[in-house]
């Protein structure tokens, strides 16, 4: 189970978590439960049964729905039992996509949704596939990404190495506020990243000596004069990758990251942004990954 140390600066008071009693979300469930601990918050305990073709007869409908409505509530309190040291809310929800998700959505002042991740399948099995797929297109409160590969600690998550990673391409203020933020709040080393395509020939390496200053500006640019609880600076990182996403899955991999933050885009550029890029880096990541949504 993770558990966080250090005096709080951010305030979460409400945690959504999103469950479909696996692995991955029992993870997610630990996370929740230390950040619970440690910011005083109360956790949401989600589940949702969307509404099944309709069988034959109407008897045989009501019987099916009894029993997957009766299973699943005691598979919630089971999970919600685990929520000892913290307040927990249990929130079992039903209907068609559309009216799941706007019971999800309906739940008011969400500060964080923390949610595992299955690996290749990412958040399509979790509530029942396309409902998530629906919610996370629309939310607006950060989400916390437990991904497969993520390392577990037994005693403590304090992360001593936090990394922001950027397209550079649009408002990044949002993660930056969350990023500069848990980096002062645990006394922890700030790393931007850029990934950005190679330069073409036929001088790539010297054409790569210009643009690496210049995006290194602009990192720095980000964050202007912010400096650290220690009183020091972010590391800069600027990397050239035909595949930029691959680019960052190298860096996370290869170096001692604690958390990743990613700004994406709300709704429809979300879908492609997300689907297509961030998932890729969740299901391989060893470390948490902290999702902003961006503004427009």
């Amino acid at each position: 189970m993770f558990a966080i140390s250090t005096t709080p600066r951010i305030s979460i008071k409400k945690i959504v978590v999103p469950t479909d009693f696996t692995t991955a979300s029992k993870r997610a469930l630990d996370a929740a439960i230390a950040i619970a601990t440690y910011y005083g918050s109360k956790i949401i305990l989600v589940h949702a049964v969307e509404a099944s073709p309709r069988p034959p007869s109407e008897r045989d409908m009501q019987h099916s729905e009894i029993h997957t409505l009766s299973e699943a509530e005691w598979q919630l309190r089971r999970e919600a039992s685990r929520c000892v040291d913290v307040g927990c809310e249990r929130q079992l929800l039903k209907g068609t996509v559309t009216e799941v998700v706007e019971q999800f959505l309906a739940i008011t002042q969400t500060d964080l949704i923390v949610v595992g991740t299955h690996g290749s399948t990412g958040f399509r099995r979790l509530l029942k596939g396309s409902i998530a797929e629906h919610i996370f297109r629309h939310v607006q409160c950060p989400v916390l990404a437990v991904g497969p590969c993520v390392r577990i600690r037994e005693t403590t998550w304090n992360p001593k190495r936090i990394m922001l990673a950027t397209d550079l391409q649009s408002d990044e203020s949002r993660a930056v506020t969350y990023a500069t933020a848990l980096a002062q709040e645990h006394n922890a080393q700030l790393a931007l990243l850029h990934v950005t395509l190679p330069a073409s020939a036929p001088y790539p390496e010297d054409a790569e000596l210009v643009l690496r200053p210049y995006f290194e500006l602009r990192l720095r640019q980000l964050l202007g004069d912010w400096r650290s609880g220690r009183g020091c600076g972010p590391d800069i990182w600027v990397e050239f990758e035909h595949d930029p996403v691959a680019g960052v899955i190298d860096v996370v991999t290869r170096e001692p990251i604690d958390l990743l933050v990613l700004g994406v885009h709300p709704s429809t550029p979300w879908t492609l942004h997300f689907g297509h890029s961030a998932h890729r880096i969740l299901s391989v990541a060893p470390c948490p990954t902290l999702i902003v949504q961006r503004d427009l």
